[in-house]
């Protein structure tokens, strides 16, 4: 998480970006953490699976969908903004 937060202060010191143009790139940062949470509900998925828990399995399948859910929503966010970038 460090080093998201390190690429977004990185960008807004050296860009000074416009208002759309720090909320596409947050939307990055929020798109990257989203795939990395689900990348790790997915490693735990597997090791419940693995130990025949079908509670924790059935809770980590529903955690790693909100993370893609949440990627797709962020996707279709940054469409959005990049079409209001493109406009304005």
């Amino acid at each position: 998480m460090d080093g998201l937060i390190a690429e977004l202060s990185n960008f807004v010191e050296a860009e000074t970006p416009s208002d759309i143009g720090y909320d596409v790139c947050a939307a990055g940062i929020a798109a990257k953490t989203a795939a990395y949470r689900s990348a790790c509900y997915e490693y735990l998925n597997g090791l419940a699976n693995a130990s025949n828990d079908d509670n924790c399995a059935i809770l980590m399948d529903d955690s790693q969908t909100e993370e893609r859910d949440m990627i797709h929503n962020v996707a279709r966010l940054v469409v959005d903004l990049y079409h209001d970038l493109a406009s304005g």
